[in-house]
């Protein structure tokens, strides 16, 4: 787990750069909290390599920190816009595990997904940016 983002709070700027993920439930991932606002901006993801991974790509709208969890309503009001997912590699269960709100999410671009996954996943309400 990474650092927790409180209410009316903004990510903005933020490069994940050349890393291996290891037998994780996530590779990468943005999680936002339902019932806050927010905005989470210009995030690159670039040549990351994933080995033994449940979930490739994560993007939820959905989480509650009173469960702990995903809700499977994505209802968060946080502005997810700008992420960039550009050389992806390795192995994966799951190409995608994405709940997303589509009234504020944009500007998605995923490009140079190498990975070898034993499904495609789920994904609900990304933008059209991207085709999964």
């Amino acid at each position: 787990g990474g650092n927790a983002v409180d209410q009316s709070s903004t990510v903005q700027g933020l490069t994940v750069q050349g890393n291996t993920i290891q037998n994780s439930d996530n590779g990468i991932r943005i999680k936002t909290i339902i019932g806050l606002k927010g905005l989470v901006s210009d995030v690159k993801y670039v040549d990351n390599k994933l080995q033994n991974v449940k979930n490739a790509i994560v993007m939820h709208s959905d989480y509650s920190k009173s469960k702990g969890g995903y809700t499977g309503s994505a209802t968060s009001q946080v502005q997810i816009t700008g992420v960039t997912v550009s050389g992806l590699t390795g192995s994966a269960t799951n190409l995608y595990d994405i709940v997303a709100n589509p009234k504020v999410v944009s500007d998605w671009s995923f490009s140079g997904i190498k990975v070898s996954a034993s499904a495609n996943g789920k994904a609900v309400g990304q933008p059209n940016s991207v085709s999964v």
